[in-house]
């Protein structure tokens, strides 16, 4: 994702919806907490996401924690003078430094990187509302609140396709089908939340 402020890459395995709503209950939690280094269990964090517990949901949510812990994010950012672009600092950090999960509980030990959580861990937890997002059942619907939520009002300075790589939409489809689905997200949107409309 790009814009004039800068460029944020993220590499690693590719990162489901459901990795999403694990990620944002894990910084909801660390905001609770005041502190990087969460102690939480299963049974916290499907409340957190407000989803039921059970065996299942824990095994995918030890899933998704591995695979957030893997993901890294590259943040560079610019200074523009006229039509040139200088990179004046370059961040590069994983979002979860380390978690250790014990198979016989349910409890877990979740390690924010400061720096995941300085650069964008405030902004995901004072802009999403948890408890309106899982009244959401699209996968395409719950990245467009996501960015809705922690973007300003007004025009965005990007073109469709862009904006499909900021939500992880996969953009190799046709074009018409890409407007077909986000046309339905959108609707489910408003239909959800009658101040969206």
């Amino acid at each position: 994702m790009e814009n004039s402020w800068g460029k944020i890459t993220v590499s690693g395995q590719k990162l489901s919806i459901h990795d999403e709503s694990v990620l944002l209950a894990v910084l909801s939690l660390a905001r609770q907490a005041r502190h990087h280094l969460i102690k939480t269990t299963y049974a916290e964090m499907c409340r957190t996401m407000n989803i039921n517990k059970g065996t299942s949901q824990y095994k995918s949510i030890s899933k998704s924690l591995k695979r957030l812990a893997g993901t890294v994010v590259n943040t560079e950012l610019y200074e523009q003078e006229e039509k040139k672009k200088t990179v004046v600092e370059d961040i590069i950090g994983t979002m979860i430094s380390h978690v250790r999960q014990q198979p016989k509980s349910t409890k877990i030990e979740i390690d924010v990187s400061p720096y995941f959580l300085s650069l964008y861990g405030a902004n995901l937890t004072t802009s999403i509302d948890l408890d309106e997002r899982a009244k959401l059942k699209g996968d395409i619907t719950k990245p467009i609140y996501r960015f809705l939520q922690t973007h300003e009002p007004g025009a965005v300075p990007f073109g469709l396709l862009t904006f499909c790589k900021g939500i992880n939409l996969d953009t190799e489809q046709p074009l018409a089908e890409i407007r077909k689905k986000l046309r339905k997200a959108l609707a489910e949107l408003c239909r959800t939340f009658s101040w969206k409309s």
